[in-house]
């Protein structure tokens, strides 16, 4: 199979259940956060637009990450619900980890928590739960939010 980074904000614990479940597919995986952190702060600064306020913290946090891709030398980035990184952070991302397919997943409608052109670009493939997000953006791939292995039992490398 391959290896996976997987970057996703930690929330409820679906991190762990996803990288469990990846890992009993057979891919080797590993996670690191896509949040500066998990603090009622730094949640609200995030959803608020605030964190940009903070761009030393956040290229410090895009560092940590491009030091993970050096050591776990991944075949596949997989970003869900990015909320820290933007366009900016997905280019550098790009650049880094040349060579390596980025996959974007939207967990919450572009409505709600949008995209930028830029991020668009950067990755390989971007997927939405939300059919209303792919009709409104061709380069946006509808997969339902909630799937088994038994409905989807292969994971297609970009």
């Amino acid at each position: 199979m391959c290896r996976i980074l997987l970057i996703t904000p930690s929330t409820n614990g679906y991190e762990q259940r996803i990288t469990r479940t990846l890992t009993d597919m057979g891919h080797d995986v590993a996670w690191i956060d896509e949040r500066l952190g998990n603090s009622f702060f730094i949640k609200f600064i995030t959803r608020t637009g605030f964190i940009r306020l903070l761009r030393p913290a956040i290229l410090s946090h895009l560092k940590n990450i491009f030091k993970k891709i050096a050591e776990f030398s991944p075949d596949v980035l997989l970003v869900i619900n990015p909320e820290t990184l933007r366009g900016p952070e997905f280019k550098a991302l790009k650049s880094a980890a040349a060579g390596i397919p980025i996959v974007v997943y939207k967990w919450d409608s572009t409505t709600r928590k949008p995209l930028d052109e830029d991020t668009i670009q950067a990755a390989t493939k971007v997927y939405s739960f939300d059919p209303v997000d792919c009709r409104k953006e061709s380069r946006i791939h509808h997969l339902p939010l909630f799937h088994t292995n038994a409905s989807s039992p292969h994971v297609e490398h970009p």
